[in-house]
Parts: C-alpha cells; structure tokens; sequence
C-alpha cells in the first residue's frame, strides 16, 4: 500500500498520517468512514460475536468481538446508561470487573463506572475524541459511602470534581487516602497503558506518595477532575 522503505508515522490521537513528510489526511477520513459503515453494517453483529478484532486507533477506529460490562457487579455500578456505553474488549471488562473487587476489598465503597465503547466501536455522538476501540473507560474517583440507587436514580448521578474551579489543586473536603488508593489500583491491572487525570491530582498524588514507582502511569490531562480515564494496551 505505500511504497517500501518509506516510514509510515502519525500521531496516535486524530492526526493525519504522513508519509515521508507528506500529510495522509485521507487516511484518517477513510479510517472514519470505514468505522462508520461497520458500526451500522447489519452483519457486524454477527461479526462482533466473533473473535476480538481492533481496527484503526484511538481517534478512528473500531472493534468486533466486543463484550458488554454488567449493570452491576461486584464493588461497581455503571451510571447515565441512557448516554453511555458499555462496551469493550472482553479483556478489558475483565480488567473493569477486578478493579471493583479489588476496591470493594480495600474498603473503597462501590465505584461509578461510566463510558467504555459502543457496541462495534466507532466515534461517540461527540462525546470523547477516544473510546474507540473497547480500550478505555471512565471511572469516577468519589470513594465516600454511597447510598443504594436505583436504576432511574443511576442514570442522572452527577458527581463533583476533586479539583477546585481554578484547577490549581484539589479539594480537600473531597480528597481522601481513598483517592489515591483507587488510582494506584487502577495502575496495577493487567493490561493497563496509562491513566488520565486532572494535572492537580498528579500533582497531589506527587506530593503524597512515598512510593513513585507508580506514578510514571498516571498522566496528567486536561479535564478529568471527578473521573479518571483508563487506557489498556
């Protein structure tokens, strides 16, 4: 397809890819558009029950084989169901499932799990520039006991940032060792690639944790106040 000996290279998020210098920006429409007609093929259904496939990257991609992560589970709910998706490579909400256990057993309290992926993958109504590919999902850093919700109640929880609005540090109120806790569980699952936080936490997280060894996956990125944002390879 390009020509031999030529690098091939291209930012990894929404970026056009070049060849030799040259900008590729039909590759990233192609990619798109390839995404979009497998998301509404009708027999990608079938397709997607089939061994996991990922094709494209984070900013125009898509996936077959993808599996859904359960309304509930073990240390975990998932919220705003009638906006999100719970979709992603069985890895992943395998991945997912753990860090609730292991929350629950640390004492953590039930955690918010929110957007994954569609069903096949693809660009979400403008709602992330990633989640693309079943390889990322949100999860909601307030660790303070919560009440049982119900289903009607699950889908309008609104959860407050850990930062303060000029986003220079966190709020103490709502800051806890818990925080912490829950981040650095994330860094240990199988698979994980990075996470995303608001620059204000890393910088707390700098502050307090005598063991950095951590600390190298947990990538500061704006937004991302009340939810951290998990990457798996």
């Amino acid at each position: 397809m390009y020509p031999r000996g030529k690098a091939l290279s291209g930012r990894s998020i929404g970026a056009d890819v070049t060849l030799g210098g040259q900008a590729l920006a039909g590759h990233t429409r192609f990619m798109r558009l390839y995404c979009l007609m497998f998301c509404l093929w009708p027999m990608s259904f079938a397709l997607a029950q089939q061994t996991v496939r990922i094709v494209g990257g984070p900013g125009a991609g898509c996936i077959a084989g993808a599996v859904e992560l359960p309304s509930s589970g073990e240390g975990f709910v998932t919220i705003r169901q009638s906006r999100s998706w719970f979709w992603g490579a069985p890895s992943t909400v395998a991945s997912l499932e753990l860090l609730g256990r292991r929350a629950e057993a640390a004492g953590l309290g039930t955690l918010y799990m929110n957007d994954i992926s569609r069903s096949r993958g693809g660009p979400m109504a403008g709602l992330h520039a990633s989640h693309m590919l079943g390889l990322d999902a949100d999860v909601w850093l307030d660790v303070r006991p919560k009440p049982p919700l119900s289903r009607a109640q699950r889908n309008d929880v609104e959860v407050e940032s850990l930062v303060t609005p000029d986003g220079r540090e966190v709020e103490p109120e709502r800051w806890s060792p818990g925080t912490e806790r829950l981040i650095r569980l994330a860094t240990e699952l199988p698979g994980v690639d990075r996470v995303l936080v608001n620059a204000a936490i890393k910088r707390k997280l700098c502050q307090i944790s005598p063991d950095r060894s951590w600390l190298h996956l947990v990538r500061p990125w704006y937004g991302h106040g009340a939810h951290m944002h998990i990457h798996f390879r």
